[in-house]
């Protein structure tokens, strides 16, 4: 496409911050509970550096949630913001980490989206050996 990139690799402890002259920040960031980890990776003090007013009010909202009847729509209403509004790709989506029973076969050489041919995909009974 003619786009031009520089990877680069960022030091130990500054990988919690989008760097300012960065345009994506590729960091593994496990979410254990979500009505934590959404704060922690959504809101304006995350990895980002930032987040939209409807983010951070419903950020905000979720920090003051009391019981579970509160947080679930709460939490809904954060993931269609997430979705709209930023661009994380999680790493289910990411090619370099795609893995499948060694019994499913052409699934392809190198596919870049989760169910790509998957009108071609077959399951078999034989499983080939494991490689040393």
């Amino acid at each position: 496409m003619g786009i031009e990139v520089t990877l680069r690799e960022v030091p130990p402890g500054e990988a919690d911050r989008m760097p300012p002259d960065a345009d994506l920040l590729y960091a593994e960031l496990p979410l254990w509970e979500p009505v934590i980890d959404a704060c922690e990776l959504l809101d304006a003090e995350g990895p980002s550096g930032q987040a939209s007013p409807y983010m951070s009010h419903a950020l905000r909202q979720l920090r003051h949630a009391n019981d579970w009847q509160q947080v679930r729509p709460i939490l809904r209403r954060i993931h269609r913001i997430a979705f709209n509004d930023v661009a994380v790709i999680p790493l289910w989506q990411m090619r370099d980490h795609f893995a499948y029973h060694a019994s499913l076969r052409d699934v392809g050489g190198r596919p870049v989206t989760l169910y790509e041919n998957v009108e071609q995909w077959k399951l078999t009974d034989d499983v080939p050996p494991e490689k040393p």
